[in-house]
């Protein structure tokens, strides 16, 4: 009994350190998810501003047509690079859209395993508590036998000893009379019946204790499968917990892959923007250094509805000379 309190603790104390692990687990997802939250706001904002850039890079790049075709090829050559970034980001959303898919799904097997731990240590408590009763109940019951029979065999060696008082009583007096003689043969009868009604009393009493002690093992013998089975269940548990665990530290990883797939798209467009401000501080200083006074041709929209076909074939060509360059 003690040793099997000993074991339901000790199988307890697992339990809340499961449990505590658990919690823990359950914190860094909530940080994760915290950390990804700002991420997507840190993307919307980096979306809007690329749709500004965008915008300007592309009245910049009708103004670049009517002057000078040369600039106009790498503006193209710019707007495509652009236009790369952003796959790249939406490739990138799609990706943290799948990674938070991935989360939920963690989130549910956790708490299914949560829940199924629970249900197994409320079985578990119930069936030591019933087998404890079980066994209480028992060893109360073959107690009492066991006083029982004492007793009975207290007074057994007691009618014996009376016995064997009146036969010698009973020896004593038969030289004396014949009457003294049948007297003690109809003694000596009644005392053997009574003997042997005794010694019947004791054979019973002796196969209910032999057949208590079977029943007593037979239930030692199921209590014992069933704190095998429990211990198999409980085994089950715990690995249970310990896959639960890797997928947690999976999506850890996958995390700090994303954060740092994040750093390096930001690092990337902070060159894309890097280098188109200097493109245009170059042509800029090239305007300035060589070419004729600007002549000041209005755009607008009926200027671009009178020359689609040629706007179309500027824009082919910037692309294929950036494709032809790549």
């Amino acid at each position: 009994m003690v040793r099997l309190r000993r074991q339901s603790q000790k199988d307890l104390s697992c339990l809340r350190r499961a449990q505590r692990a658990l919690q823990s687990r359950e914190d860094k997802v909530t940080i994760c998810e915290k950390m990804i939250n700002r991420q997507q706001q840190t993307f919307v904002r980096l979306e809007s501003r690329l749709q500004k850039d965008m915008s300007s890079f592309e009245q910049n790049e009708i103004q670049a047509v009517m002057r000078h075709l040369v600039d106009e090829v790498e503006l193209s050559a710019r707007a495509a690079k652009f236009c790369g970034a952003q796959v790249d980001l939406a490739w990138y959303s799609i990706m943290e859209q799948d990674r938070l898919d991935c989360t939920a799904t963690l989130d549910k097997e956790l708490r299914e395993a949560e829940d199924f731990i629970a249900v197994e240590k409320q079985l578990y408590d119930k069936q030591v508590k019933s087998l404890e009763v079980e066994l209480k109940a028992t060893c109360e019951c073959l107690q009492d036998e066991k006083r029982a029979a004492t007793n009975l065999k207290a007074s057994f060696d007691f009618l014996q000893q009376d016995l064997t008082c009146k036969t010698e009583w009973l020896t004593a007096l038969t030289a004396g009379s014949m009457s003294l003689v049948r007297t003690q043969n109809q003694i000596t009868t009644a005392v053997e019946a009574e003997r042997a009604e005794w010694q019947s009393s004791t054979n019973q009493l002796k196969e209910l204790n032999e057949r208590l002690q079977g029943e007593h093992a037979k239930q030692l013998d199921v209590f014992q499968a069933e704190n095998a089975q429990l211990q198999e269940q409980l085994r089950v548990s715990e690995l249970n917990e310990t896959n639960c665990q890797q997928l947690l530290r999976h999506a850890e990883m996958n995390a700090k892959t994303a954060t740092a797939q994040h750093k390096k798209i930001r690092r990337e467009f902070k060159t894309l923007q890097d280098r188109f401000k200097s493109l245009q501080e170059e042509r800029t200083l090239l305007q300035q250094e060589t070419a004729p006074p600007p002549l000041h041709v209005p755009i607008s929209a009926n200027l671009l509805k009178a020359n689609p076909a040629r706007l179309l074939t500027l824009r082919n060509k910037g692309f294929v000379g950036k494709r032809t360059r790549d």
